[in-house]
């Protein structure tokens, strides 16, 4: 029984005595596993209530019936108004919303996978909005306002890892390379086509260009791009990007400076913190297409 919030099942496999008895072993090995009364309900959730499945299996024996479920993912609650209650920064240390924002993202652009009952899908979409549009109040708040260096924004890029490519098949926080621990990315994104994107991230009260003139940030994580290309090599399938500055506060001069160095390379891009909420933006819409259609 699931009685408080931020109860999280991760990668296991819940299983009855019944299923021991008779398929032991058709359990998946290395596995973590909970064995069960037979009468027992595997995850239940009380009023108050909250409750994440990330991977968990359930392998269960029911009138001498076998049942196996695979659950990639689920949140479940036991009163809708609970999401109202859960702070964003309760996820902070997990990868639980980049895979909460995936499942969405295959919603948006591939449908439903499965026959849903038309009120249930108002309602994850509508749940989906409205943390979404918390978690952009916190983004845009901390992109704005906040005047620390570079620490506070790479743990707000962990956090929603999710928006620096919406659709990724992975985003690694500060990987090494090649057992390199002193120069490393502070994001490495794998796309679903088989690309390879390291991203360096400056503050955003730093500008990328001075007037014409490359910024001495923007110089800096230039240079820490080079490091990482003589580690990588040359590879075609490798991009790298940097975050700096905001576009609202550049000069029209330095908007020309800015469009006129991404044009002159071939596997670098410079974007502002913008970015980050046009992906959000992105989402949105996408969201809000879903919700139309069914209206």
């Amino acid at each position: 029984m699931v009685t408080g919030k931020d109860s999280g099942f991760w990668r296991i496999i819940f299983t009855n005595h019944g299923f021991i008895g008779r398929y032991k072993n058709q359990l998946p090995e290395d596995s973590t596993i909970f064995v069960l009364a037979n009468d027992t309900i595997p995850v239940k959730v009380e009023h108050n209530g909250e409750a994440k499945l990330v991977d968990v299996g359930i392998y269960w024996v029911v009138r001498k019936q076998r049942h196996v479920k695979h659950i990639p993912f689920a949140w479940i609650f036991g009163k809708s108004s609970t999401l109202k209650e859960i702070s964003p920064l309760s996820h902070a240390e997990s990868d639980f919303y980049f895979i909460l924002f995936n499942r969405l993202y295959e919603i948006i652009t591939n449908g439903y996978q499965r026959i849903i009952d038309k009120i249930a899908k108002l309602k994850a979409l509508e749940m989906y909005m409205e943390l979404i549009a918390r978690i952009e109040d916190e983004i845009r708040n901390t992109i704005y306002t906040t005047k620390a260096d570079e620490q506070v924004f790479q743990d707000m890029l962990t956090r929603y890892k999710f928006f620096l490519w919406p659709g990724a098949m992975m985003i690694e926080s500060q990987p090494t390379l090649q057992g390199e621990l002193l120069r490393r990315p502070d994001f490495r994104i794998q796309t679903k086509e088989g690309r390879e994107i390291y991203v360096e991230i400056e503050p955003p009260r730093y500008k990328p260009f001075i007037g014409t003139r490359k910024s001495t940030r923007l110089k800096g994580a230039l240079n820490q791009i080079s490091d990482w290309r003589k580690i990588i090599g040359n590879n075609s399938n490798v991009l790298y990007m940097i975050i700096i500055g905001l576009f609202e506060e550049l000069t029209e001069e330095e908007k020309r400076a800015l469009s006129s160095f991404n044009e002159s390379q071939d596997n670098l891009v410079v974007v502002t913190w913008e970015y980050i909420l046009e992906n959000v933006e992105k989402i949105k819409e996408g969201i809000n297409k879903e919700l139309a259609g069914d209206m």
